[in-house]
């Protein structure tokens, strides 16, 4: 009898060590993908923070939309922003480059859209040189 109530006393501590293992172990889970969330969001948002500060709002949007009124036919065209990669070739300059992208609708001066280029391509100044690559933002209609 006496080892009966023994073997009954040994099972009831192992379903026990279980239960509580499994609920250390469920709590374990939980806290790290907890942790692994917030830490995600808390970068994440630190990330985008950090890169706008950085940008205008006129750079910042990457499809800036905007639309224009044409008088003659009287409709809207909405415009996209959008950006092509050009081989600079011997001869060109940052001013060619304006003069043929820049659109008055949206850039005041042919510098602001020379100042752009420089900081999309992180120029040190407006130097460029034949066979490098830039990236050169410009606006079109939605295809």
């Amino acid at each position: 009898m006496n080892n009966r109530v023994s073997e009954i006393r040994i099972q009831n501590n192992k379903r026990r060590r279980r239960r509580q293992l499994r609920k250390n172990m469920t709590l374990l889970f939980l806290s790290m993908l907890l942790s692994i969330s917030f830490s995600t969001l808390f970068f994440g948002m630190k990330a985008k923070a950090q890169d706008y500060g950085k940008k205008t709002s006129k750079e910042q949007i990457f499809s800036l939309q905007t639309s224009l009124d044409q008088d003659e036919a009287g409709i809207k065209l909405n415009f996209h922003k959008y950006y092509k990669s050009l081989a600079i070739r011997c001869g060109d300059t940052l001013w060619d480059l304006a003069c043929k992208y820049a659109d008055n609708a949206f850039y005041d001066t042919y510098d602001s859209f020379i100042e752009e280029v420089i900081q999309i391509n992180h120029l040190p100044d407006e130097t460029i040189t034949a066979g490098q690559k830039l990236i050169i933002p410009y606006y079109d209609t939605v295809p």
